[in-house]
This record gives C-alpha cells, structure tokens and sequence, in this order.
C-alpha cells in the first residue's frame, strides 16, 4: 500500500516569503518579484498591507529605496494603501540613502494622493536626519512647521535636536527651541 502525501498549496505567508526572497535577489529588473507577486494575485490571494510592509521592508533592507517609492504607489492604486507606519519606516529609508529632495516629494506625494500627513514621528525622524548631515537651520525650521501645524514636540524630538546641537558644540544654543 503506497501512502499519498496530501495536496499543499501555498497561502498568503508563502507568498510573502516569496516576495520578501525575490526583493533581495541581485536582477535589478525586479521582474522575479514580478512574478510572484502576479502568481499571488492570480491564485486570489490579494497583497494587503503586511503584503505592502514586507516588500518595502526588504526592498530597503538592500538599499533599493529607489525602487519602493514607485512600488508604493503601484500597490496603493491597485491593492493596499499604506498606513502611517509604512509611511514613516519609508522616511526613516529614504533619509538614510541621503536624499532630502526626495523624501520631501514623497511626503508632499503622501499628503496630496492618501491624505497621509507627516506626524510628530515623521518630523522627529527628519530632524534627526538634518541633524546627522550638521543642517541645524533645517532642523530648526522642521520644529518651526511642527509647531504650527499644531503639534507639539516630545522628549524624544528634544533629545534629537540637543544631540544635533550638541554634535555641533552649540548646545547652549538649543535652549532656544524650548521657548
């Protein structure tokens, strides 16, 4: 008597492990995650946001920043709209591959298409990202907009701003933000 292994399919988890594998190989065409995104798809498994996290996460683990942008805007006009902490970890990636231009067309991006508005995490991680390149002008200006936007800063934004300062031998000056 011959034992048959029962039938397996893949399930949503599968496919994530797929995508997140697929993001990380060295063919910068991208078109294996390609694939198994359409497979996905096409055996009615839908990418939702974890789907989005995931492809983002490791996509940006290997410095392909510059592709998440477009793919976050492909996924959110045909399957998940990111949330706020997609969001942020995006901001958080951008500012390390240095480029300022881009992450603020990205945010204005967030703010125009998803009404996705930066929040006191967004701006602590851009001021801590203006700090590290020394731009305290810039750090002071992004605490100027946070307070007229209405949102006051935390314990966190203030230590990022002293450690700018601070970097700078200017720390007596931060006291200034307090005011």
């Amino acid at each position: 008597m011959i034992k048959t292994l029962p039938s397996l399919s893949p399930n949503r988890s599968t496919y994530r492990v797929l995508l997140s594998r697929s993001c990380r190989e060295s063919n910068s065409s991208l078109s294996s995650y390609q694939k198994v995104l359409n497979l996905m798809v096409n055996n009615e498994f839908k990418p939702n946001q974890v789907t989005v996290d995931v492809v983002i996460r490791s996509l940006c683990s290997v410095k392909r920043v510059d592709y998440v942008v477009l793919l976050v805007m492909e996924f959110s006009l045909k399957h998940s709209k990111p949330d706020i902490f997609t969001y942020n970890f995006l901001v958080k990636s951008l500012c390390k591959s240095r480029i300022l231009n881009s992450v603020y067309s990205f945010i204005d991006e967030m703010k125009n298409i998803f009404n996705i508005k930066p929040d006191l995490i967004t701006c602590t991680i851009l001021i801590d990202n203006v700090c590290n390149a020394k731009n305290i002008c810039e750090a002071d200006r992004l605490v100027g907009m946070l307070k007229k936007c209405g949102l006051k800063p935390d314990a966190f934004m203030y230590d990022t701003i002293m450690k700018g300062y601070c970097t700078l031998s200017k720390g007596i000056q931060a006291f200034r933000i307090y005011k």
